[in-house]
């Protein structure tokens, strides 16, 4: 969560709702560098901008 100040303190319900990163296991099959990007224009990103409002 990026949202332009130098520390946010978070409730533990609010952690809750951040998204984990998940490892990728090594046993998975992973794409070439070129079907990646491929695949990377196909889908859309969906960006927020948190606001320290969401917050109080």
């Amino acid at each position: 969560i990026y949202n332009n100040s130098s520390n946010l303190l978070l409730t533990s319900a609010q952690w809750q709702q951040c998204q984990r990163i998940n490892v990728v296991s090594s046993s998975q099959r992973k794409f070439e560098v070129t079907e990646t990007l491929v695949r990377a224009l196909r889908y859309k990103r969906k960006e927020t901008t948190i606001t320290s409002r969401d917050f109080n």
